[in-house]
């Protein structure tokens, strides 16, 4: 598709129609298929208007759960935390539903209800978060129609397959603001090109490209499409009979078909998008992606908004105080300046959820002492947080099966300070042990109260009910 008039100037629906093989008489840039992970440009581009992420800012990429929904990586792997813009790059699904909850109606259902107000509703509400992995299907024809107004800076516009059709007035619609979208195209930009070792300007002679791949659930669909703002070039690969195959994944198959095309239109021009008026560069901490705060180190540059980019200071880099004698933290409300020696030392302060990954994954981390026990202030704060039990929806007891094949897991978030948790049903002592243990209760029918206490006396409850 030509960016500047939504000319369609190639379009090829199937391989050979006269070959005789299954589905080549279908026009398949016309069939409804999961786009995978391909429409995830268009969330972040949300998140970015909305003022929740840059390209540097951190995301966490580790295990989440709502309700029942417990979302996997492609990978079955997790990162930890991650740079926005490397999070979009590699696909990773866990921060994209992360931010399409945060988003909600702002997000990617509230665009998709916007572009399909009637025949689609009640898929985009059945979708739920899954709607960020490609459970709302669309034709390759709306793909390349989503991704041409992102090169057109949020203009969506039809696409227009007939030369008569410049007597017709195309009507045009703002979806995006563009300031977000010259920032998901320089993310887009980064993401691995099948032709390159790593980035594209590794090859001066190979034209710069804002482009996505995705794979679809059970690997049905192969997905690759992008663009430069003179060119979107739409790819879908798979069997119309929706037949998967382990081939059929978007950067092994379509990505190439992808760069093969782009490659011979632009063989030999390289337009690139001018930053338009409202977008700027800033200095941010590299470690959190925000402003950088008294205490880092590491600078680089990332670009933003101003006015709506986030304007918080780095908050993981935090100065401690430690008493010498003791190797405890201490704070403002437990310093005795008398026989004792006081150092003060730079430490990375991660939310509690994420220092449990740490734990889990073996991965390393500032080592924190333990705060003064004789503090009465500090407690109350860095609280465990259950993520399991939830309140949120009902248990249920199946009579057809042992009571020891259903317990429920003890699961929560604490902080690095803590050396053992203690889990109560009401006021009834169920398991204890270390943060990083795996516990299980077993279920009685009613309410009651669940419980956490950790080693510093800090506690979380949840109230549940078991049918």
């Amino acid at each position: 598709v030509r960016n500047s008039t939504s000319e369609v100037l190639a379009y090829v629906g199937s391989p050979d129609y006269f070959s005789g093989h299954n589905g080549n008489k279908f026009n398949s840039c016309a069939l409804l298929r999961s786009p995978g992970s391909v429409l995830k440009p268009l969330l972040y581009a949300r998140a970015v208007e909305a003022g929740l992420i840059t390209p540097a800012k951190k995301l966490f990429d580790i295990p989440t759960k709502y309700r029942d929904f417990d979302p996997q990586n492609f990978s079955k792997t997790f990162l930890g935390p991650v740079q926005a813009r490397e999070a979009l790059a590699r696909s990773l699904n866990v921060p994209a539903i992360n931010l399409e909850n945060e988003l909600g109606e702002k997000g990617l259902k509230g665009l998709l209800r916007e572009l399909y107000p009637y025949e689609k509703e009640l898929l985009i509400e059945d979708s739920g978060l899954s709607l960020v992995l490609g459970a709302f299907p669309l034709s390759l024809e709306e793909v390349v129609k989503l991704f041409s107004s992102l090169a057109r800076l949020g203009d969506y516009t039809p696409l227009k397959f007939y030369l008569e059709e410049e007597k017709i007035k195309l009507s045009r619609r703002k979806i995006l603001d563009p300031r977000a979208c010259h920032i998901i195209a320089e993310m887009l930009a980064e993401c691995e090109r099948p032709d390159l070792p790593l980035v594209w300007e590794f090859t001066p002679r190979l034209a710069k490209v804002a482009f996505k791949t995705g794979t679809s659930f059970g690997l049905r669909d192969a997905w690759a499409c992008g663009y430069n703002p003179d060119y979107t070039i739409g790819v879908w690969i798979g069997n119309v009979d929706c037949r998967s195959s382990p081939f059929l994944l978007g950067i092994k198959k379509a990505a190439p078909v992808f760069i093969n095309i782009f490659n011979y239109l632009t063989r030999d021009s390289d337009s690139w998008f001018k930053r338009p008026e409202g977008v700027s560069t800033r200095k941010i901490c590299t470690l959190s992606g925000e402003k950088p705060g008294p205490y880092c180190k590491e600078i680089r540059e990332d670009l933003y908004i101003p006015g709506i980019s986030p304007e918080q200071s780095c908050r993981l880099h935090k100065k401690i105080i430690v008493d010498g004698k003791r190797n405890v933290e201490v704070c403002s409300s437990c310093l005795q300046k008398k026989d004792t020696v006081y150092t003060e030392k730079i430490v990375e302060y991660w939310p509690n959820e994420v220092t449990s990954y740490f734990r889990k994954a073996g991965m390393k981390c500032d080592s924190i002492p333990a705060h003064n026990p004789d503090c009465q202030a500090f407690f109350t704060k860095n609280k465990p947080v259950i993520i399991s039990p939830s309140s949120a929806c009902p248990y249920e007891i199946d009579k057809g099966m042992p009571l020891a094949m259903q317990k429920i897991r003890l699961k929560a978030d604490v902080a690095l300070d803590v050396e053992k948790v203690y889990w109560f049903r009401e006021s009834q002592l169920v398991a204890s042990g270390k943060p990083d243990e795996i516990f299980f209760l077993t279920p009685l029918r009613g309410e009651s109260v669940i419980s956490i206490v950790d080693s510093k006396g800090r506690s979380d409850s949840v109230k549940i009910q078991v049918y």
